[in-house]
């Protein structure tokens, strides 16, 4: 058995992850009721993730003489997680359909923790971004 099929350089490009509903862990779908609400993740094998960590540890290392308070530690989380955002599709907040930047990406993720919370456990889930031949 080669290790290639266990080679999750498509964490790179990114893998859409569909946001399921917090009542009823359904799939959310858009307005047609048809097509799901998608977001498109890089995994934590990319280098997306791991520039948005050397970031963070930067501004880490940079505030050692200063207190570094709990609000560092989420702002820290919330920038890898907009780091590891490529695109998605079918957000619509307030009757507005948003495009994917980094401050829409952050204002979605703060005000809707579930998404956030569903983005940081599917980057985090290496078996999401295996080959489709190692999963079967």
């Amino acid at each position: 058995m080669g290790l290639e099929q266990f080679d999750t350089s498509s964490s790179e490009a990114g893998i859409d992850m569909p946001v399921l509903r917090p009542d009823n862990g359904e799939p959310l779908l858009q307005d047609d009721g048809k097509t799901p609400v998608t977001i498109c993740v890089a995994g934590t094998d990319s280098d997306r993730y791991r520039k948005a960590e050397l970031a963070n540890r930067t501004r880490y290392i940079r505030k050692r003489d200063k207190t570094f308070r709990a609000e560092d530690i989420e702002t820290n989380e919330m920038n890898v997680l907009v780091g590891i955002t490529v695109s998605w599709s079918g957000v619509v907040v307030d009757g507005e359909t948003l495009d994917c930047t980094p401050d829409n990406i952050r204002k979605v993720y703060m005000r809707f923790k579930f998404i956030r919370d569903q983005v940081n456990a599917f980057a985090g889930e290496r078996a999401n971004f295996l080959p489709v031949s190692a999963t079967n």
